[in-house]
């Protein structure tokens, strides 16, 4: 016989028993299809989140061939330019610079394009936002704003907004504040962004305007493509390129800069292959039981078609044929219900949770691959029922008895060696190189298929405390152990979800403790400062002080100045760019230090600050010394005082120090945060002929005696520009949200698993909870057996999946913290972890009590 000719009546008795068990066929197709579909659903919705280089050509490239980033030396790249190094300094080239070069070398129609980052403000609030000026009436500039409404900006007083702008206040015909400057709003749309961007805040300016930008873009235009050659030529001569063909059709890796290759596409392999294993693993743990529990119901039939001369291959081959048509079946139903699903989830989260997304798109192969593993998984979950249905005992089935396969003394010591290997493995990942979180990731699902493989002897060892517990308990575990083929996989599958949030949670859990044991005030807790620029400082501070009915003090700090060839000697300074700055040994990290302000004050301004000085200090001051917040930064009785520009190098000043405490009050934990690196006196400044700058100022009473809504309005109002209010609070918990997430992930795979499998062992034990009915048990014996089933299911997955996710967890717990000299942190949500063995156990318990009918089904026991 062919193989068609073997496999047509499997699969039409496949069809026909799916058909007949409408109830049990449902979830098994749930089981194999949840995976499947959230599979997919989660590829559409990354795909779609993620905007590709070459999806973002049009908003980056507009209408031109390429855009070129002029930098100060030869230049190296990736395609995409997402990769990018070049010889030089890194100071900003002129549009009038570079233009003649490069219209010569590339012989197109060259539009500048200038981006920065500015302030803007309506009325008392304000929102940074991201600049975009160029000639909007240029050919090469269409697509770079896609208007929803109005026009684009043509004279130096008119700006479009995006939309998130516009439902802040910012509509047409209003007249708004950016960068200090007054515009009017002209049009709304998507400014430099493909696709729906609720919270994306950017403008668009005119090339008259006066608007500042900080970097320089050239749009190029010409009739030929833009190639890999002309590329790599143009980069010899200081410029980066982002060229549409390029982008669309990359060159081949032998073609590219060799320094320029990347570990991303590494990685992103690595994780798929995670990803399809977790989904194989998870689809045969879940739908195992399902096809084990079909077999059992099919024995007689099975056993019929034997006694007529049926080979063990045609009996493996009817429950295979059943996994197959399922599997593709349901496969096929799951990927394409994604894509709608996909497209109104996203809808969701743009419309309630206003999360930014590119265009909608569908990667059909990962859709297909999705599918596809789906069916592969079906058919490998069906291969132990298929296996026991060719080994059953023929003359056993015809007359009703069944035995479930004693357990194999060689199983559960492979299982063992898998599982140390993997924990081992898992535990000295850490010291991998740049991908030890995917060894640890790929080690921990080595050690979940070690303990899944142990998992029948695990409860054939749990099954001997039945004799100590309540009937429906017992009979719970007795129920498990008897059908260790149904169960066994059951708490694989819950255990196999709770060590991945397990290992999650305690990994997520210490870096979120060593964030918080590292984090370092700036100021005492309530401390409310306001900053604004040099010249509207005084006016930022008589308005929070009418405000606020408080006291601010400004502090004034050394820098904000430029080297100005054309004052009297190398050293004088002028303008609004010089930094100065001391360096403050940095305790965490032995031998480096952290860069700090210097303070130009006397001691009535650092009283204000909450920094008392003796006698002896103002007298320091007053020679012309500093006050150093460290001894390490007296080296012979003196600092050093750090000057630098961007177009001069670093230049050092030494003056006489004392050590002194300027730290500026307790806080919960970490260092006293100090004022300033260092303090000195305006005439030592002015000796040194160092520019100084006051960008900041502290009130006289905290956060809780002090309006911060009207003082930081009246500080906007008084500084449209730089103008803010900061009040000093505790370190934000992240790991909440996360362990909201990880609880309800860990909630959802246990009901799911328990559930279904209790459903099943419900559907098997139906005789036995007849002849207990019959026998004279109460009606709610039947509750309570379910409720007992579910929550031994349960309990016993929850506990191993905690067993085995703690020591990967704790492996990456040491591979994310422990890089600095305060040593590791290892935090365990033990919170976490009892909701998970202890809570949600008892809630499904209780949920498979309520929704279990208490009157027995009428069943027919065979002889």
């Amino acid at each position: 016989m062919t193989i068609v000719n073997r496999w047509r009546p499997a699969l039409r008795m496949a069809m026909r028993e799916l058909l007949r068990h409408p109830a049990r066929s449902a979830l098994a197709m749930a089981l194999v299809g949840i995976p499947v579909l959230l599979s997919a659903l989660a590829a559409t919705m990354i795909a779609t989140h993620d905007v590709s280089p070459a999806e973002s050509l049009p908003a980056r490239l507009g209408a031109a061939e390429a855009i070129v980033l002029p930098v100060d030396g030869a230049a190296t790249q990736s395609p995409d330019a997402d990769s990018q190094s070049y010889e030089g300094t890194g100071e900003p080239r002129a549009f009038d610079d570079v233009a003649p070069s490069l219209a010569a070398l590339s012989g197109g129609r060259l539009t500048p394009v200038h981006r920065g980052y500015g302030r803007l403000v309506i009325g008392s609030r304000g929102w940074d936002v991201d600049v975009l000026k160029t000639d909007f009436d240029a050919p090469a500039t269409r697509g770079l704003t896609v208007l929803e409404s109005g026009r684009q900006p043509r004279t130096a007083d008119d700006v479009v907004v995006t939309p998130a702008l516009a439902q802040d206040g910012a509509r047409i015909g209003r007249t708004v504040i950016v960068g200090g400057l007054r515009l009017k709003v002209v049009g709304i749309g998507s400014v430099g962004t493909v696709g729906e961007h609720p919270r994306d805040r950017a403008v668009a300016v005119s090339p008259s305007s006066a608007v500042q930008t900080e970097t320089l873009e050239i749009l190029l235009d010409r009739d030929r493509p833009v190639t890999w050659s002309d590329t790599m030529r143009w980069n010899a001569e200081g410029f980066i390129v982002i060229s549409r063909q390029v982008v669309l059709d990359p060159p081949p890796a032998a073609q590219q800069y060799a320094d320029m290759s990347s570990t991303q596409d590494e990685l992103v392999r690595q994780l798929i292959a995670i990803v399809v294993i977790a989904l194989v693993i998870e689809v045969v743990l879940l739908a195992g039981p399902a096809f084990a529990v079909g077999v059992r119901r099919q024995r007689q039939e099975l056993a019929t078609l034997a006694a007529a001369g049926g080979s063990p291959g045609d009996l493996r081959r009817i429950v295979l044929a059943q996994a197959l048509v399922l599997g593709v079946v349901t496969s096929a139903i799951a990927a394409l219900a994604s894509v709608p699903i996909a497209w109104g989830a996203v809808r969701f989260a743009v419309t309630v949770f206003d999360t930014g997304f590119g265009p909608f798109q569908v990667i059909w192969p990962a859709i297909a691959a999705a599918a596809a593993l789906g069916v592969f998984a079906s058919v490998v979950a069906a291969l132990a029922p298929a296996r026991q249905a060719a080994r059953s005992d023929v003359i056993a089935a015809l007359s009703g008895r069944s035995a479930e396969p004693k357990v194999s003394r060689g199983w559960p010591l492979f299982g063992l060696a898998l599982l140390l290997f993997g924990l081992v493995g898992a535990a000295k990942a850490r010291n991998a190189a740049f991908n030890g979180e995917f060894t640890i990731a790929i080690r921990t699902i080595v050690a979940v298929v070690g303990a899944t493989f142990m998992t029948p002897w695990i409860i054939s060892v749990i099954a001997r405390i039945a004799r100590h517990m309540p009937l429906p308990v017992r009979i719970a575990l007795r129920d498990t152990d008897r059908h260790r083929s149904r169960s066994a996989p059951a708490i694989a599958a819950i255990m196999a979800s709770v060590s991945a949030v397990t290992a999650l949670a305690v990994a997520s859990s210490s870096d979120a403790a060593e964030r918080s044991r590292d984090y370092e005030y700036a100021a005492p807790l309530g401390t409310v400062t306001l900053t604004a620029t040099t010249s509207s400082m005084q006016a930022a501070v008589t308005a929070a002080e009418k405000a606020g009915g408080a006291t601010f003090t400004p502090l004034t700090t050394l820098g904000a100045g430029l080297y100005d060839p054309s004052a009297a000697g190398d050293d004088a300074v002028s303008g609004d760019d010089v930094q100065a700055h001391v360096l403050v040994p940095n305790p965490a990290y032995p031998g480096a230090s952290n860069s700090r302000d210097v303070a130009v004050a006397d001691a009535a301004t650092l009283r204000a600050w909450n920094v008392p000085i003796t006698a002896a200090q103002q007298a320091v001051l007053d020679r012309g010394g500093a006050l150093v917040a460290d001894r390490q930064m007296i080296s012979g009785h003196t600092t050093e005082i750090v000057t630098s520009t961007v177009s001069r190098p670093e230049k050092i000043v030494r003056v006489s120090a004392v050590a002194a405490d300027l730290g500026s009050g307790s806080v919960p934990q970490g260092p006293e945060p100090v004022v300033a690196g260092a303090v000195v006196s305006q005439a030592t400044a002015d000796r040194l002929g160092l520019p100084t700058s006051t960008n900041s100022a502290r009130s006289s009473r905290p956060v809780d005696d002090l309006p911060v809504s009207a003082v930081r309005a009246a500080v906007i109002a008084a500084d449209p520009v730089a103008g803010a209010v900061d009040v000093v609070g505790p370190p934000s918990s992240e790991f909440r949200t996360v362990f909201i997430l990880l609880a309800v992930m860990g909630a959802i795979a246990i009901c799911i698993g328990t559930f279904s499998a209790t459903g099943l062992a419900l559907s098997d034990a139906r005789p036995d909870l007849a002849t207990l009915s019959a026998v004279g048990a109460s009606p709610s014996i039947r509750r309570l057996v379910a409720a007992s089933q579910a929550g031994v299911l349960s309990f016993v997955g929850a506990a191993l999946g905690v067993v085995v996710g703690f020591v990967p967890g704790i492996a990456a717990a040491r591979s994310l913290t422990g890089h600095t000299s305060r040593g590791l942190v290892v935090d365990v949500p033990w919170s976490l972890l009892v909701i998970l063995v202890v809570v949600v156990p008892v809630v499904v318990a209780a949920v498979t009590a309520a929704v279990t009918r208490s009157r027995p089904h009428v069943d027919r026991r065979t002889a």
